[in-house]
């Protein structure tokens, strides 16, 4: 069995049409999970990717949730962007650890300081 692809670039895209305005009240969890259903649904036809690439989007949703306080510091979370205050490189920390986590079926909760210092590693490496 081949494993389920979700390359960066789809997941930036997904992420930022599902991600709400920084100036909009937040969104509890189960609030959340629909905001991405919905979003999935009208986005994609097939059923495995809606399955995929739902999961591992809201997953990712969830834990930058839980986790913005551990890494809203230096210049980890912050991207400078209207829509956004994710930085790219912890954008693509997440996905890197917790979508591939997703669809190989790992460790979905990881350490944030993992998660951390692979945005960091990302920022040396000139990724903003």
């Amino acid at each position: 069995m081949t494993n389920y692809e979700y390359p960066y670039a789809d997941f930036s895209r997904d992420f930022d049409a599902i991600l709400p305005s920084p100036n909009s009240v937040a969104l509890d969890e189960m609030q959340r999970m629909m905001v991405v259903r919905d979003y999935i649904q009208c986005t994609y036809p097939d059923d495995v990717d809606r399955v995929e690439r739902g999961a591992a989007l809201a997953l990712a949703w969830d834990y930058l949730c839980h986790h913005m306080a551990e890494f809203d510091t230096g210049n980890v979370a912050v991207r400078g962007s209207e829509h956004s205050i994710i930085s790219e490189a912890l954008l693509r920390a997440i996905h890197a650890v917790i979508c591939t986590a997703s669809l190989e079926g790992g460790n979905i909760r990881p350490d944030p300081g993992q998660v951390r210092k692979l945005a960091e590693k990302f920022i040396r490496e000139g990724v903003k």
